[in-house]
């Protein structure tokens, strides 16, 4: 799905790096090219025998891994296979000990193969972390870091962007009278409807249970938010007939000064402010409390 693959996107870019083994502060990308170039240097030092032998394998075997970690699964097994020939070709050269470099170059193979592993291990946790089990949509975790990266470019820019926190109204008794099994399909048909409603450069998170935010971008204050809120709606009653949502949104541009936590906050409360009210509606902070009724 075009959605999924745009927020896999967004998640990556605003994600921060695995370890580099360097620095956390030091995106992979870069750590592959300086070790690139150290690599390149080492074997060019090892070969003219300008450093000794054992002393310029324990080196590019070093080099070798930071690349196997930092970039992909094919570079980083090239840089090992070319460091294990570079490793013998010096130990020949320079009269090494061929059995002591035949050794270095097993430890590098073996310790390249097992990095490249726990680096695939760290990916799919991450991966996993990034999106709701049971729905698909962005997971409470994710949707925090898109957003600290999508206010910082409405602050910079001068379009706006809205978030929209919505929570199906009795959703309760979905599981209580046709079982959790009901309620888990309820909620993935819902996910998958709205997320093609909102179109794929927009975003879904599911916060828990039955509680969703909604990432709106490139929106023209109340009217644009009005007609997703109606859509919303809509799709709500489409997935069951009858179900409706509460929904309390906010629009952010560069003027907004506040944290993430308080707009999140804010719109938490908008949001129980029309359960209060009798549910079924859309809330706007900052248009004069606008309401609109979206029961089918």
């Amino acid at each position: 799905m075009k959605q999924s693959k745009y927020i896999s996107q967004r998640i990556v870019a605003s994600a921060p790096d695995l370890p580099s083994g360097i620095g956390s502060h030091i995106r992979p990308a870069n750590v592959a090219i300086i070790a690139g170039t150290t690599f390149v240097l080492l074997s060019l030092l090892a070969m003219t025998g300008a450093i000794p032998a054992m002393v310029s394998s324990v080196c590019l075997m070093a080099a070798a891994l930071l690349i196997r970690w930092n970039s992909g699964q094919f570079a980083g097994r090239l840089a090992s296979m070319i460091g294990v020939a570079t490793i013998i070709l010096t130990s020949v050269a320079n009269d090494a000990r061929l059995i002591d470099m035949i050794s270095i170059g097993a430890v590098l193979l073996a310790s390249a193969e097992w990095m490249g592993s726990l680096r695939r291990s760290f990916e799919a946790e991450k991966a996993a972390a990034d999106f709701d089990a049971l729905t698909g949509a962005v997971s409470n975790y994710a949707v925090r870091r898109i957003l600290n990266s999508e206010l910082i470019q409405a602050r910079q820019g001068t379009r706006q962007i809205a978030l929209l926190f919505l929570d199906l109204d009795n959703f309760k008794s979905v599981n209580d009278l046709e079982g959790h099994a009901a309620g888990d399909a309820l909620l993935k048909s819902l996910v998958a409807r709205i997320s093609e409603v909102i179109g794929a450069s927009n975003i879904i998170a599911r916060l828990g249970g039955d509680e969703f935010l909604i990432l709106l971008k490139d929106v023209d204050g109340q009217g644009d938010i009005q007609l997703t809120g109606l859509e919303l709606g809509r799709t709500v009653s489409c997935v069951r007939p009858g179900l409706t949502a509460s929904i309390g949104g906010l629009v952010i541009d560069r003027d907004s000064k506040q944290e993430l936590d308080s707009i999140l906050s804010e719109a938490d409360s908008l949001m129980y402010a029309v359960k209060r009210s009798g549910k079924a509606s859309l809330k706007i902070a900052g248009y004069d409390a606008t309401e609109l009724v979206l029961a089918a």
